[in-house]
């Protein structure tokens, strides 16, 4: 190809609307041109009008000469269910080019996820940001690409490592091969052949589906390059947008949050009590440790574990009942949270139990950083008549008044102040995201960091009374003493029996 300084009007803006797919699949899986498109009127293509809009408002028209690649893309009419998933993917090709031609390139992909675009080419793979139809602007975090020439792009800003269990999918992909589209299929879908091998982009009633057909080859190369390059996290994302043989477009809820939506699995009630049981068991230690689980509160605080937004169960607690009793057993329902935050429960607003949903807005955050600055020494002073507690790191005194304290596993103390009036709220459970620790409860400092009084007072982990004396004597262990310090068996709900035990 000889470079080339391209004129006002380049090639490259008929095809600029983000309705248009480039190379299309095989932007996304490899080398192969557009042979044939079968398509009707419930695809859809643009103006020349809109193009110029779109180019502008993207930023990547105006004064840019753009650098075009061997192959121009051409413009094809995309299945209305992803008239919003062909992107415009901006490149930078400093050092790839002469210095006599502009360095700025225009390329297009497919958005398959929230935050994950697929395509190929040269001006991908040197993609800086990426515009998205009704959203806007995203800039690149991450790109991956093969010999090839195969790109994955991870855009920045995203939670796709922070939620990989509940990906935001745009777009399914059919791998098996056995998909045959009959000719009422073809009315929601674009052919795409190229060489020796066939794609189908279609819509399952409104659900997009890019069928590769033949063989997974295409696939297997994408997520390869995603394994290889970026994240295995993003292979098991993947793996959950294959379209499987039990699912069904009635089977599948959009989720709305502004502008952006998203396809998610309904479940059913007997396969959400299933998951139930198999979260809890990422929160049981080892013997001898607490958790938060327990007979009365043992879902409540599961649901607050697993929230992707860390919320507390106060109110979580409620709009879970009204989830729950909608369903039978077999039913098909939207999982939990995102019924609650993006699907038909977004509009719920239980006011006899909460209010207004402004209290669903609290949520537990204590990230590793903060723990470790909370972590907490102890010093005898005085000739053992003051129990001194400092912070580690800072040196300093623990704040006056009652903070919240844990024993981790590997035998260490942290305290804190509940924040008050705050949308961030601090639990027992916040220090270790609701994992196991030795002992918990409340701690209450005087003046100069004095330990007046220990307590085990935990909702959450409900500490017996051998967990609170295993604590009493790893303190005394370092000075500490009934001469010391007060300790208080309230909240623990001990015997007077038990209670005269705990000091020998």
């Amino acid at each position: 190809m000889t470079n080339q300084r391209l004129a006002e009007e380049p090639t490259t803006r008929k095809c600029i609307h983000l309705k248009c797919i480039i190379l299309l699949l095989g932007s996304a899986l490899g080398y192969f041109s557009f042979l044939s498109i079968s398509h009707n009127t419930n695809s859809v293509s643009p103006s020349k009008n809109e193009t110029e809009h779109n180019m502008k408002k993207s930023g990547f028209g105006g004064e840019h000469e753009f650098y075009e690649e061997d192959a121009t893309p051409k413009l094809l009419e995309v299945p209305k269910c992803a008239s919003d998933l062909v992107v415009e993917i901006r490149g930078d090709l400093r050092g790839q080019q002469n210095e006599d031609i502009s360095h700025t390139c225009i390329s297009y992909g497919l958005l398959i996820h929230e935050d994950i675009v697929i395509s190929e080419g040269r001006c991908s793979q040197s993609a800086t940001s990426v515009f998205i139809p009704n959203m806007g602007e995203r800039m690149v975090k991450k790109v991956a690409s093969d010999p090839s020439r195969l790109v994955g792009i991870v855009l920045n800003n995203n939670t796709i490592f922070e939620t990989p269990n509940a990906p935001r999918i745009k777009m399914f992909l059919r791998t098996n091969g056995e998909y045959a589209p009959t000719r009422e299929d073809m009315v929601n879908a674009s052919r795409v052949e190229w060489s020796g091998s066939t794609a189908i982009l279609s819509c399952e009633k409104h659900v997009p589906i890019l069928s590769f057909l033949g063989n997974s080859m295409e696939y297997d190369k994408l997520v390869s390059i995603f394994r290889r390059n970026v994240s295995p996290v993003l292979v098991s994302i993947l793996e959950k947008m294959i379209w499987r043989d039990s699912d069904t477009s009635s089977n599948m809820a959009k989720m709305v949050s502004a502008k952006n939506t998203w396809w998610v699995r309904k479940i059913t009630m007997t396969n959400w009590l299933e998951q139930l049981e198999k979260m809890k068991k990422k929160y049981i230690g080892p013997k001898d440790s607490l958790n938060i689980f327990h007979d009365d509160a043992a879902t409540r605080h599961t649901l607050e574990a697993e929230d992707p937004l860390r919320r507390t169960s106060g109110c979580l607690k409620y709009y879970y009942s009204k989830w729950e009793k909608k369903y039978d057993a077999d039913d098909f329902l939207e999982p939990f949270f995102d019924w609650l935050d993006y699907g038909s429960g977004s509009s719920i607003v239980l006011k006899k139990k909460c209010g207004s949903r402004e209290h669903l807005k609290q949520r537990i955050i204590f990230h590793d950083a903060k723990r470790n600055q909370t972590e907490v020494s102890f010093e005898v002073k005085e000739k053992g008549s003051f129990l001194k507690a400092s912070y580690s790191k800072s040196g300093e005194n623990l704040p006056k008044g009652d903070l919240l304290y844990v024993w981790s596993l590997d035998e260490k103390v942290y305290a804190a102040e509940e924040p008050k009036h705050s949308v961030e709220q601090l639990k027992h459970s916040s220090f270790f995201d609701s994992g196991p620790v030795l002992m918990a409860g409340m701690i209450r400092i005087g003046r100069k960091g004095q330990v007046l009084l220990i307590n085990p007072s935990s909702g959450h982990y409900r500490p017996d009374i051998e967990h609170f004396s295993r604590f009493y004597h790893f303190l005394k262990n370092q000075g500490a003493s009934q001469n010391t310090t007060e300790w208080d068996r309230g909240g623990g709900g001990y015997s007077d029996k038990d209670w005269a035990k705990f000091f020998e």
